[in-house]
């Protein structure tokens, strides 16, 4: 019987020793759960995830030889509206390689294996992009990172990062998706309509950025805890909790020379002014 031919994965020699034992331990893993689908994700260059869903045999051939995808997430911006001449010489980026809009190979990580909480039976992987060649695809941030350490390794260096997470949660002020919203090759579709996720911050909107500043305390002489502030109908909704003076910090200067110092109970009022 002839030896089975090496997959695309250990003919390049994309992994490491440890990642090679971790996939052995993710088949075995993945025979004794309740799974159905693993998404193979991958960032894509403005940092969003790209994934495809498959189910295990093709999972399984993928922690051997990989997995094809199209090159085309690496071409589209962040709204999916194309952005290169992929089907030119160089495709559009003047780069031989990008020639006729190649496909990638992407591996599976395997030490990054996790079954979603959210979603019973799918697991989840992170996955490195190369060209059919075995050559890492120069676009991919994971590899770009790759890179950046192995410079700073050679330096003495190490790279500490901070992640700030944001999200919004939006209620849709729209009920059907239509033709426009999905759009086409080449075109973005226009984005569904929400509901305002709030009243919205003072301090922003056309209106000057404040820097907050507490007020000296003083003893309860002049009333009940104040804001200071413009005298704007938006901002008398404000329910303070403890006494501030706010100070303009943005330019051109406003030209309400000063705030005003509002009491809780409106009972009195305080000029301030620049000088």
């Amino acid at each position: 019987m002839d030896k089975k031919s090496p997959g695309f994965i250990e003919k390049h020699g994309l992994w490491t020793h440890t990642q090679s034992e971790q996939a052995s331990e993710l088949r075995r893993r993945i025979e004794r759960e309740p799974l159905q689908f693993v998404r193979m994700a991958w960032p894509d260059p403005h940092g969003a995830s790209r994934a495809k869903a498959v189910a295990l045999p093709a999972f399984l051939g993928a922690l051997s030889d990989g997995y094809n995808i199209n090159v085309a997430t690496t071409t589209l911006d962040s709204a999916n509206a194309r952005t290169f001449s992929s089907f030119t010489r160089g495709g559009g980026m003047g780069l031989d390689e990008m020639t006729g809009s190649p496909n990638l190979t992407i591996v599976p990580d395997p030490s990054t294996f996790r079954v979603l909480p959210w979603a019973p039976g799918i697991g989840w992987v992170l996955c490195d992009e190369y060209f059919n060649s075995g050559v890492p695809f120069h676009f991919s941030p994971r590899q770009i990172l790759r890179k950046q350490l192995r410079r700073l390794h050679e330096r003495g260096m190490s790279y500490v990062v901070g992640l700030e997470v944001e999200w919004y949660l939006l209620r849709f002020a729209e009920e059907h998706l239509t033709d426009e919203h999905v759009g086409m090759p080449g075109v973005r579709g226009r984005p569904i309509k929400t509901f305002p996720a709030g009243h919205g911050d003072p301090g922003q909107c056309r209106r000057p950025r404040f820097r907050h500043e507490p007020a000296a305390d003083d003893g309860g002489r002049n009333g009940p805890m104040s804001w200071a502030m413009r005298t704007e109908p938006q901002l008398d909704a404000l329910v303070p909790t403890t006494r501030w003076r706010l100070r303009e910090t943005t330019w051109p200067p406003l030209s309400l020379n000063g705030f005003e110092e509002v009491s809780l109970d409106r009972r009195s009022r305080t000029r301030y002014t620049s000088g």
